[in-house]
């Protein structure tokens, strides 16, 4: 619970076999203490187990279920913690035999896969970020499209009514156009004396009133171009429309995984990198080479 409220990592220390059901529940990163490096089946069973959870990825359908991606985030860090465990299990044979070349070249061979796996566990963040900005930009062309179609049924609603008809159908066909809309933005509508609707989004911007309809835009972001942002067009320009101010809908979601959860993700994936190249290139500055004379361990990331 303090992991997910806080966008912290958890590690605990496993001494036995029997602890490892309980960490593989509750912590991100099982730690094997030096007076465990020894204990080759509780090495092993930790291995084949964490290996037995690798899934494949996915990418969310449908903007609306956008932050059920959170699960994929969680997953590849993961997919991390198994590489990174490989990684340090190697050491393991490493210890027993310094001077054993293939042991060394294990260990560098599982570098680079930790190395690759952060590598595309960040290609796989920058890949849900341009699905995000797909469907936000297709969902704004929807927006628009029906925006325009209720403003025309303004049009005929007002002028019916001004002529003693009673417009049933196309009342029903508006509000279903209405009700679509709001599945994809939030909207607040006032119904006006002349039969006519105006659609209010982001508070108090009119998206549209009366016969007009305003268009809305998904442009990239001020600060980082990859990212997607809402503006509404008015009288040649382009106004931002703040995130926070969109309510519910398909857009606010995708918004809200984009600005909250692929952020936190990003962060999250440079602090373990950091945490796991500083701890480790430590320790080898601690150890010799086989060089003559031996020198200190070069570092292993760069």
């Amino acid at each position: 619970e303090a992991a997910n409220a806080f966008s912290l990592l958890t590690v605990s220390e496993i001494l036995n076999e029997q602890q490892i059901e309980g960490a593989r529940r509750c912590v991100d990163f099982a730690q094997i203490g030096s007076r465990n490096m020894q204990n080759i089946p509780l090495l092993k069973a930790l291995g084949r187990l964490t290996g037995q959870e690798v899934r494949p990825a996915r990418r969310p359908d449908r903007p609306g279920d956008v932050r059920h991606s959170q699960a994929d985030i969680r997953l590849a860090r993961r997919l991390l913690g198994y590489a990174a465990g490989e990684f340090l299990n190697s050491f393991v044979d490493l210890a027993n035999n310094p001077g054993d070349s293939s042991a060394r070249q294990v260990v560098l061979s599982q570098a680079q896969d930790l190395s690759a796996r952060f590598r595309s566990a960040g290609d796989q963040l920058s890949a849900l970020q341009t699905g995000v900005t797909q469907d936000v930009r297709v969902q704004v062309g929807n927006v628009n499209s029906m925006a325009q179609q209720v403003a025309v049924l303004n049009q005929q609603i007002a002028a019916l009514r001004g002529s003693g008809a009673a417009p049933n159908q196309l009342l029903d066909q508006r509000d279903h156009l209405v009700s679509q809309i709001a599945a994809i933005i939030n909207v607040t509508s006032i119904d006006a004396e002349d039969g006519s609707v105006a659609l209010f989004i982001g508070g108090s911007q009119n998206l549209v009133l009366g016969g007009t309809a305003k268009t809305i835009k998904a442009l990239p972001d001020t600060f980082d171009p990859a990212k997607v942002m809402l503006a509404i067009t008015e009288a040649g320009t382009d106004r931002l429309i703040p995130p926070g101010s969109l309510g519910g809908g398909a857009i606010a979601g995708a918004l809200k995984f984009q600005n909250q959860d692929l952020v936190a993700a990003r962060n999250l994936l440079g602090q373990m990198a950091t945490a796991i190249a500083g701890s480790v290139n430590t320790q080898q500055s601690l150890g010799l080479d086989l060089g003559q004379p031996a020198g200190a361990g070069a570092p292993i990331f760069s």
